[in-house]
């Protein structure tokens, strides 16, 4: 799930997130843009690469490699918090 150390908005199928903590801003569109989407409640990685694979054409792995990577970054970025595949 999305921290409470952040601000975000949407603007013209953009996702504009601004870190409280670090005060670096982030801009997200597309695919990004719908797993932040997906974040706003508890969600499993499967849960997210599922909703990507309804969506978009892409392979099962490479969906889960790429959703795995982002969802790192998130986290990294202190926007996210994961626990145990899951975005708690």
């Amino acid at each position: 799930m999305r921290t409470t150390h952040q601000i975000c908005h949407e603007m013209d199928g953009e996702v504009i997130i601004l870190s409280l903590k670090s005060g670096t801003y982030h801009s997200l569109e597309g695919v990004g843009a719908k797993i932040w989407d997906l974040v706003k409640s508890p969600i499993s990685l499967t849960g997210i690469c599922d909703s990507i694979l309804n969506d978009y054409e892409v392979q099962t792995a490479v969906c889960e490699r790429d959703v795995r990577e982002f969802i790192e970054g998130l986290e990294r970025a202190g926007l996210v918090q994961v626990d145990n595949e899951t975005v708690v």
